[in-house]
C-alpha cells in the first residue's frame, strides 16, 4: 500500500511530490517504511554524535551454494559460520548484524576482545593464512583500502540541480520568460549557469583532494 501511494502521488504530480520527498528525507522515509527491529531491518535510522540524522539501507551477501562459507568473528579469537552476513556502511566503516549480540557491529570489535595469547600464537604462525581463510575474511572486513569515488559530472549536476535553490530559479525564470521580461530573464539564466558549473566544479575538486590525501596517507 504504501508503495502505491508513493508511485501514484509522484506520477499525478509530475515528480514534485518525490522532489519534495528528495529534500527531506525522514519524510521519504516515513512513507517508504515503517518501524521494525533492528533483526527486520532494511533501512536503519543513524544519529551520530553532532545530532546529526542520516539513513543506511541494509545489505545482505548470502552464501553461495557450494561457495565458500561466511564468517564473522565469534569475540573469542575464532570465527562462526554463518548463511549471510547483514550489514550497512557508514563512514566507510562496515558494521554487521551479531544476533548474539542483537546489534550491528564493526567485526573489528570483537577482535579486541579475543585473548591476548591467540595474538600470539597467529604471530608465531609461519604459516599465515590459506588462500580460503583471506578471502573469508576479505569478505567480513572488507578490503583494507579507503575507497573515494569520483562521482560522474552528470551525477553531481542533476543532484545540484534539484536543490531548492535552482529549482526556484527555474520557477521565476519561467514566470520571467511568460511576463516577457526576456534580457532580465536571460541574465539569471546565465548566472545561475555559471553557479551551478562553479558548484559542481567545486565539489569535484574537493572529492579530488579527499582522493588524493587518502591515497598519499596510505603509501607511508
Amino acid at each position: 500500500m504504501r508503495d502505491f501511494v508513493f508511485y501514484a502521488l509522484s506520477f499525478c504530480t509530475l515528480g514534485i511530490f518525490r522532489l519534495l520527498l528528495h529534500w527531506k528525507e525522514e519524510w521519504y522515509i516515513s512513507i517508504r517504511a515503517e518501524k521494525c527491529t533492528l533483526e527486520e531491518a532494511t533501512i536503519v535510522y543513524i544519529i551520530d554524535e553532532n545530532h546529526t540524522i542520516v539513513y543506511r539501507s541494509v545489505q545482505i551477501i548470502q552464501q553461495k551454494a557450494g561457495g565458500r562459507p561466511l564468517i564473522l568473528p565469534d569475540g573469542k579469537g575464532d570465527y562462526k559460520e554463518v548463511p549471510r552476513i547483514r550489514f550497512f556502511t557508514f563512514r566507510k566503516m562496515v558494521y554487521a548484524w551479531f544476533e548474539e549480540a542483537g546489534q550491528f557491529m564493526p567485526p573489528s570489535s570483537l577482535d579486541s576482545t579475543a585473548p591476548v595469547k591467540v595474538f600470539i600464537d597467529r604471530m608465531d604462525d609461519s604459516a599465515g593464512l590459506t588462500t580460503e581463510k583471506v578471502d573469508q575474511r576479505r569478505i567480513t572486513y572488507g578490503k583494507n583500502i579507503i575507497e573515494v569515488k569520483l562521482k560522474p559530472i552528470v551525477v553531481l549536476l542533476f543532484k545540484e540541480a534539484i536543490t531548492p535553490f535552482y529549482i526556484f530559479q527555474v520557477l521565476s525564470v519561467s514566470l520571467w520568460y511568460w511576463d516577457e521580461y526576456l534580457y532580465y530573464a536571460s541574465v539569471i539564466v546565465v548566472i545561475s549557469v555559471g553557479s551551478l558549473a562553479l558548484d559542481v566544479y567545486q565539489t569535484r575538486a574537493q572529492e579530488k583532494k579527499l582522493r588524493s590525501m587518502v591515497h598519499s596517507t596510505g603509501e607511508h
